[in-house]
């Protein structure tokens, strides 16, 4: 299509229309006419010179006696010709009786059946733009490479992985326990005389003896191995209890958690207080634990409610009464972590005669440990803030201490803050692993649980097994976790693990699952019989491919720590860029028309923050503001309007942008990121859509057109939709791609 004759957002620079460009040479040309304004007047004025007749037949989608059905068709005849006359001519340049005689050995081939009436196929990357950050999904190019550094490599189009294992993992290198076991003697069977029952009895004797023997032993830890692993935990001086006021009780603590007439805000700062005097004072270990447990079961409901209200709403939006809630979040888990770390250390650095008969109370507590971890980076997901590398290190170290001493309990399944069904340590483990994988402060909140849900569906496709030094094991390819001084995930060939101790997971058949269900989610909305709007598993499926695919390729995105004041404004929000645009419009053409009588609209309040920038750029730029002063509701993918007052110009100029990443990665501070669009926008309405959601902005980038709409109604390619733009003129645009999903927001490219 061509440039809107109306103003845009711009109003010192006009957009030049996009130019055709040239078509490669084995391609045949159909017909992709631009639909213009002028276009569209001269045709409906047009119709009335043909019959009806004419145009039903002119607006029949495919004809019964055609040739051939679609472009493609076309095209792939075209370069079948084109590859016989190279082929033939080769030919000619043989000798005459060497063509003779591979003509009588050989017959012709069978010319291919043709198809007649078939619906035009849409292909994968075509309802993929080439200016869409998801190109590298497209057909024919690698997803994954086969580096040891990056994820498995996946070949195309078939969707089974070709794994990087060189042997097949077994049940033997699951993880076992090494403690003895009772062997339960073979009895004869049939009818026995006394002696046998007298030997019967004897056998059935020591085999009871021996399980009794088992027994004593590990209570009193004489068969326990010795725990040399080191975990990275120094004891804190506690002070007496008579430096502190007074603690609350158990009773007390249910009594006002269950009271109605207190808010979440007054319940999260007493328990942030109540537990930091609690981790730092010095109190009875049983005293301790029933504090802490008692904690754990009223804040758990709390938690999770906190995290559904971020997901329909980012941290990011908060006032100064919830930015207070969250820092009083983050101290609370923090002095959660805190004193199981206190109850557990000390158990598992005692001697095994001392370990043993309280065993089970260890294992109980190592399991609520990493479940408040797991729920730890639960919270900070949601919040949009990275998760501490001291916790994750935690993890780590304890995970890989328990798979060597205490291989039974990762396997078993128990009551789960982060789960509505029981988990093991295992489930958690890797749960834990892979949202490491996933950066959610470039992901709409409102796609966050989606995402997970989709990590945990495909959570059993992840082989997790334990690596030894030991030189008589196999050491296959794999994704190494480091037992110590480790707050990622590290890839590591398997050349490099000789020697090498920590937990290995094989994540091909995963990325293989992820891949399957997001090509299979790819094709069914670039299909034109697909008739329905795409829900939220397909953005959260691109969302998460991209992810996957980004950190296969190392591309982690980093926090700066240096900005510099920026003097702009910002108009955030579909409704409140819309209006920005209709009022910049109305404005200029008021200035220019000083006799006409125009009234001009509301403006829309641009964000009151005072702004500073790291990246100031082409492409994008990087803002930093107090996260109490930023008002505006923000999101991943919402538009925004870039505001500056250049010297010399009456008007400011304004730039189309989305917000590509939302964090938090300073306290008391909120970091964006904006992708810039284009610097040639204009507001429209679609005419068959329903208002709120008939409003989208129509750009242009780098001589393409794009249209920003909210996602509300279906599109495929070649629909087309009418649009009306702010100065009242009517235009029709056809949809060629999908640009960019959001799922609040979507990005098409037009013809």
């Amino acid at each position: 299509m061509t440039k809107p004759s109306n103003h845009t957002g711009n109003t010192s620079k006009n957009a030049e229309p996009a130019k055709s460009q040239s078509p490669p040479s084995n391609q045949l040309i159909i017909e992709t006419a631009e639909i213009t304004a002028e276009n569209t007047t001269a045709l409906t004025a047009a119709t009335d010179k043909y019959s009806d007749y004419e145009i039903a037949v002119e607006g029949k989608e495919f004809y019964e006696d055609a040739l051939f059905s679609s472009e493609d068709e076309l095209d792939q005849a075209l370069i079948q010709t084109q590859a016989n006359k190279k082929l033939s001519a080769s030919d000619e340049s043989q000798a005459p009786n060497a063509i003779a005689s591979k003509t009588e050995s050989e017959p012709p081939p069978e010319p291919p059946a043709k198809t007649y009436n078939k619906p035009a196929a849409i292909e994968l990357n075509d309802f993929i733009s080439p200016h869409s950050q998801q190109q590298k999904f497209q057909a024919g190019h690698h997803l994954f490479s086969k580096d040891g550094k990056q994820l498995p490599y996946l070949s195309r189009p078939k969707l089974n992985p070709s794994t990087l294992l060189s042997q097949q993992l077994t049940a033997a290198q699951s993880f076992t326990s090494t403690l003895p076991v009772a062997q339960r003697p073979a009895l004869p069977s049939g009818k026995k005389n006394a002696q046998q029952l007298w030997l019967c009895c004897q056998l059935l004797g020591k085999y009871q003896w021996q399980k009794l023997a088992i027994r004593l032993n590990e209570y009193f830890g004489r068969s326990l191995p010795q725990r040399s692993i080191e975990l990275d935990y120094k004891a804190l001086k506690l002070k007496p209890k008579s430096q502190f006021e007074p603690i609350l009780s158990p009773y007390e603590i249910k009594k006002r958690f269950s009271s109605k007439g207190i808010s979440n805000d007054q319940l999260f700062n007493t328990a942030s207080v109540e537990l930091n005097k609690i981790a730092k004072c010095a109190l009875a270990r049983g005293k301790k634990q029933q504090l802490t447990e008692s904690y754990s079961l009223v804040l758990a409901p709390l938690f999770k409610s906190y995290i559904e209200s971020c997901h329909k709403q980012p941290a990011a939006n908060k006032n100064t009464s919830q930015n207070e809630q969250l820092e009083a979040i983050k101290s609370i888990t923090k002095s959660m972590i805190a004193l199981y770390k206190q109850l557990y250390m000390p158990l598992y650095q005692a001697s095994n005669l001392i370990y043993g008969p309280q065993r089970s109370k260890a294992n109980a507590l190592a399991y609520s440990l990493i479940d408040w971890l797991c729920l730890e980076q639960w919270l900070y997901s949601a919040m949009l803030a990275p998760l501490p590398s001291s916790s994750i290190k935690t993890l780590n170290s304890l995970f890989y201490a328990l798979s060597c001493y205490e291989p039974e309990l990762i396997e078993q399944p128990q009551t789960s803050l982060c789960s509505n069904s029981p988990s093991s340590l295992k489930t958690l483990y890797r749960r834990y692993q892979l949202m490491l994988l996933v950066d959610f402060g470039s992901i709409n909140t409102r796609l966050h649980q989606e995402v997970i849900d989709q990590l945990l569906a495909a959570l059993q496709q992840i082989s997790l097994f334990q690596l030894s030094a030991q030189p008589h094991k196999p050491v296959q390819d794999c994704h190494f976790i480091p037992s110590h001084h480790s707050a990622a995930m590290q890839f590591t060939p398997a050349t490099q693990l000789q020697g090498a101790e920590g937990i290995g997971l094989d994540l091909a058949k995963f990325t293989a699952a992820i891949k399957a269900d997001y090509l299979q989610q790819l094709k069914r909305l670039g299909t034109t019989n697909s008739k329905q709007p795409a829900n939220a598993s397909f953005a959260a499926q691109s969302a998460l491919f991209s992810q996957l695919a980004a950190y296969s390729k190392q591309q982690t995105l980093g926090y700066y720590s240096l900005y510099q004041p920026l003097n702009i404004s910002l108009f955030c929000g579909f409704n409140d860029c819309f209006s920005h645009n209709l009022f910049s419009y109305k404005q200029n053409l008021k200035s220019q028309q000083t006799s006409a009588d125009i009234e001009l609209p509301q403006p829309p309040k641009a964000s009151s923050c005072p702004w500073a920038a790291a990246v100031d750029d082409d492409e994008q730029l990087c803002l930093q503001t107090a996260a109490a002063k930023l008002t505006a509701k923000l999101n991943i993918g919402q538009p925004v309007i870039i505001s500056r007052q250049q010297e010399g110009q009456a008007q400011p100029e304004s730039q189309l942008a989305v917000v590509t990443r939302i964090t938090r990665s300073q306290p008391k501070l909120i970091e964006l990121a904006l992708s810039k669009l284009a610097q040639h926008f204009t507001g429209a309405t679609i005419n068959e859509a329903l208002p709120p959601h008939n409003k989208a902005l129509l750009y242009c980038h780098d001589k393409q057109y794009f249209l920003l709409t909210q996602n509300s109604e279906p599109c495929w390619k070649g629909k087309t939709l009418a649009l009306t733009l702010h100065n009242e003129q009517s235009t029709v645009v056809c949809i060629k791609g999908l640009s960019q999903d959001f799922g609040q927001h979507r990005i098409y490219q037009l013809f």
